[in-house]
């Protein structure tokens, strides 16, 4: 389970220099910038090897962070980058196998650490189905201006029957699934029509 520390930095993006409040580090230094990650410690020493996986707090993928797994030991934080990466790579995969994405590269980067509001997804897929089993399924990222807190997944069913016939299908979802499961999304998601 993710950190409360590495909640607070789900917005910080690759390369970006954060305040310690934001990065929820109690104030350690940044020791160096070594490719794929961030190297922090309590001390001001600074190192000249690359960052190992257990010196690294922040790894910036895809232009967002993989979670911090584990606690402090002594003064530095740990986790296993490459196993937060991987399951989080894998659980976009499988998203991107189940809807029609627009822009991929933007709604990767919006949701590639997000894996709650990823399972969501995958599971919103065969309730949607149910109700419409012939129907494409597509799914954009809804900025008012880019890198908003604001934005928000929006998932189209695109229809072409009437209106009338269609919102009482979109009522049939809605009932059956996700007025039940919508808080889950934390106000990242949306699921309607496109005619």
């Amino acid at each position: 389970m993710p950190s409360q520390a590495a909640r607070k930095s789900d917005s910080i993006l690759t390369g970006q220099r954060v305040s310690y409040e934001n990065a929820g580090i109690p104030t350690p230094s940044f020791r160096k910038l070594h490719g794929d990650g961030i190297a922090v410690s309590s001390s001001n020493q600074t190192s000249s090897k690359p960052a190992s996986s257990n010196e690294v707090i922040i790894v910036p993928y895809f232009g967002a962070l993989a979670p911090v797994e584990s606690p402090k030991l002594d003064n530095v934080y740990t986790f296993d980058m490459s196993q937060s990466a991987d399951s989080l790579v894998k659980l976009f995969e499988q998203v991107e196998a189940a809807y029609s994405i627009e822009d991929k590269a933007t709604v990767r980067n919006f949701l590639i650490d997000k894996d709650s509001l990823m399972k969501l997804l995958l599971e919103a897929v065969r309730p949607i189905k149910a109700v419409f089993p012939s129907e494409e399924v597509s799914m954009i990222l809804l900025q008012n201006y880019k890198d908003s807190p604001d934005s928000e997944i929006a998932v189209f069913i695109n229809v072409i029957g009437s209106p009338e016939v269609e919102l009482e299908r979109l009522a049939v979802f809605e009932q059956s699934w996700w007025l039940d499961n919508c808080q889950r999304a934390d106000n990242k998601l949306t699921i309607d029509l496109r005619f």
